[in-house]
């Protein structure tokens, strides 16, 4: 319907574009700017310290994924929402 209604009012885009999908680059950012955080949770948070996640297997993981030996980046971005979440949850901050 919107699609419809921005062809009428708006002839001059030229009709419907097809969708294209947004790439996060989520295994560059976290082999960069999010590296530190992710550090800082697998050696601070408090998933680990509660014992939800393993933090030597994650250890791993971040070292096989900054060195570019794999790609993790799914896991590791759960783990990081994850422990950060359970840190605000809480009260405590491993950044």
């Amino acid at each position: 319907m919107l699609r419809s209604l921005t062809e009428r009012m708006l002839p001059e885009l030229g009709g419907a574009q097809p969708k294209t999908a947004f790439r996060v680059p989520l295994a560059e950012w976290l082999r960069g700017p999010l590296r530190p955080a992710l550090e800082a949770q697998v050696a601070r948070g408090q998933a680990f310290a509660e014992d939800w996640l393993d933090r030597p297997a994650v250890r791993a993981l971040v070292d096989q994924h900054v060195s570019g030996r794999a790609n993790h980046s799914r896991v590791l971005w759960s783990v990081l929402a994850f422990g950060s979440w359970l840190d605000r949850q809480r009260g405590t901050c491993a950044l």
